[in-house]
């Protein structure tokens, strides 16, 4: 067991000290950070005005229920929608599309189980 620690520890030791990891590895991290920067900085003004966004949309399905011939599923869709915008509304809660909390909840959805 002691044998196979020290094999390990020594290939450890091989890796690191290459340049081309540390570059890699530097890489890595400098494109982690900017796109994480990057989107950030691009949502930021994107929910001052949530509010607004969420009172157009309801009243934009409004108008689309009452004048269009949209399938029943669809205009399921669209009263559900305005039903969700209006509890956000009611209750000062905005979205989570361009949060942390946001990002969790849509790649849940590439999680197989």
């Amino acid at each position: 067991m002691i044998r196979l620690l020290n094999l390990i520890l020594n290939e450890q030791m091989k890796m690191y000290g290459r340049v081309r990891t540390w570059i890699l590895a530097i890489l890595l991290v400098l494109i982690v950070v900017t796109s994480a920067i990057l989107s950030h900085s691009n949502h930021r003004g994107a929910d001052d005005d949530w509010k607004k966004r969420a009172a157009d949309t309801i009243q934009h399905n409004q108008t689309e229920l009452a004048s269009s011939d949209l399938p029943e599923k669809f205009k399921q869709q669209m009263r559900e929608e305005s039903a969700l915008q209006q509890y956000m509304l009611d209750h000062n809660f905005p979205p989570t599309d361009n949060t942390l909390w946001g990002g969790t909840l849509g790649a849940a959805g590439l999680i197989l189980l």
